[in-house]
């Protein structure tokens, strides 16, 4: 359920914790099973332990996909060439758009829209992913469907090196070329909102491993952590989206996903292994949009994502040169520092998280992360992004908009079934009732 009582605001934003053994995430030795801690789905096929570990697994340089979609095999098939047992052009992309509007009326949920939309809001998925999203396993001829409508391209992943054998699982992105408009023009009003959740369609560049790191890690931060009640994709995770600030402060502020705690904090999540000078850049652009947003309901998290097979310095240098760039940027100007900026930023190691394939950090469902609140010589503490009196937040300063993202949760496709579900009781009570309609339906 979402808790709507808020705990008290703190004077101070920097407290000191026991980090525990290795700091905040824990180490190799102190790490359990995924299914070692409690799970907010039900459906135990579908959980984060049952699916491809993207971080230990999928990311690297070991792997690329080969991409197929409606119009390049179509132009193949014209050529002679022998067509996969998958590629089914017997249907004609028409034929099957109009039966996304069959298969509507026959479900409680419009499941085709909603892996739709989970694509586009991810970017970048494996099928289990995207089952993992909508609540069902049963999908695979939906997403036939979708890549026979010419709304969905599929990748098969290549081994890059001698030898090595990739995983056997196929990742979906949208078809930049897809009938948008002929699809946009069919959908109602409650519909529109559940595929795009307020934006405009418009499918960005790609990166697979990163963004299947970040569609991963998310879903694991909705199962395994109770204190987050809604999360979203990086279409609503830019600054302009998240803030009523002038472009000139939010121009190419964009982070990958955003986590919003029970009490409404949002949690802009930056994913990255960058060099030096990209992770100064990227932390000053944030530190400019929390200075200046009044609301102070945000917190930016770096998190740093070495691949596995890396060597252990590379590793550490990536590490600290975020907390050198979060460091530098919170405490740039007296003026971000009265903004409580430094309490607001934060840095975290996905090795410290998820410390080997299908192992999980026992304190991971305190997102523990280390934030440059203490002194110069000793800047960083850690701090658990999920305990609201670790890291406070105040409402106050975000008025009733507080909870919107968790209020309007329920109505967008590309959410986690489990939270969907939680919120609903929730949406029931705030929603204006025009809006209502669009809430998920049983039986």
């Amino acid at each position: 359920m979402v808790h709507t009582t808020k705990p008290p605001a703190r004077q101070q934003c920097a407290i000191r914790r026991n980090p525990g053994p290795s700091g905040p995430g824990g180490g190799q030795k102190h790490a359990v099973p995924l299914d070692a801690l409690p799970s907010r789905s039900s459906r135990r096929c579908l959980r984060s332990s049952s699916r491809l570990d993207a971080l230990w697994e999928l990311s690297g340089q070991r792997w690329g996909p080969l991409w197929s979609w409606r119009a390049l095999v179509e132009q193949l098939a014209g050529t002679g060439w022998r067509l996969p047992n998958w590629c089914d052009l017997s249907i004609s992309r028409s034929d099957a758009i109009a039966s996304l509007w069959a298969r509507r009326r026959t479900v409680s949920w419009p499941i085709r829209l909603r892996i739709l939309a989970a694509v586009y809001h991810w970017k970048v998925l494996t099928t289990q992913q995207v089952a993992s999203i909508v609540g069902t396993q049963n999908i695979r001829g939906d997403l036939k469907v979708l890549w026979q409508a010419g709304l969905l391209r599929r990748g098969e992943l290549q081994s890059q090196v001698l030898g090595a054998v990739p995983p056997s699982t196929q990742i979906w992105k949208v078809d930049w070329d897809a009938p948008v408009k002929e699809l946009l023009s069919q959908l109602t009003p409650w519909e529109r909102y559940g595929l795009l959740a307020g934006t405009n369609w418009k499918p960005y560049q790609t990166n697979w491993s990163h963004d299947l790191l970040v569609a991963d890690t998310t879903l694991r931060v909705a199962e395994l952590v109770p204190a987050i009640a809604a999360v979203y994709g990086e279409e609503m995770a830019s600054a302009d989206r998240l803030t009523d600030l002038p472009p000139s402060v939010t121009k190419k502020a964009r982070g990958d996903a955003v986590w919003v705690r029970d009490d409404g904090l949002r949690i802009v999540a930056e994913l990255s292994i960058s060099a030096y000078p990209a992770s100064l850049a990227k932390a000053e652009r944030w530190a400019r949009v929390l200075e200046a947003d009044q609301h102070r309901d945000l917190f930016v998290l770096f998190l740093v994502a070495a691949p596995p097979g890396q060597r252990a310095s590379f590793a550490s240098w990536s590490l600290g040169a975020y907390r050198r760039a979060v460091a530098e940027a919170a405490w740039s100007s007296l003026s971000a520092v009265q903004a409580c900026v430094p309490e607001r930023m934060g840095v975290a190691a996905l090795s410290n998280w998820f410390p080997a394939t299908g192992k999980v950090s026992p304190d991971f469902p305190r997102l523990p992360v280390w934030r440059p609140t203490g002194p110069p010589k000793d800047r960083f503490e850690p701090a658990n992004l999920a305990d609201g009196f670790d890291v406070a937040f105040d409402s106050g300063f975000a008025g009733e908009g507080a909870l919107a993202p968790i209020i309007w949760a329920p109505l967008a496709y590309a959410m986690p079934w489990w939270l969907a579900e939680e919120a609903v009781p929730f949406a029931r009570q705030h929603l204006p009732d025009a809006w209502k309609v669009g809430l998920l339906r049983h039986g």
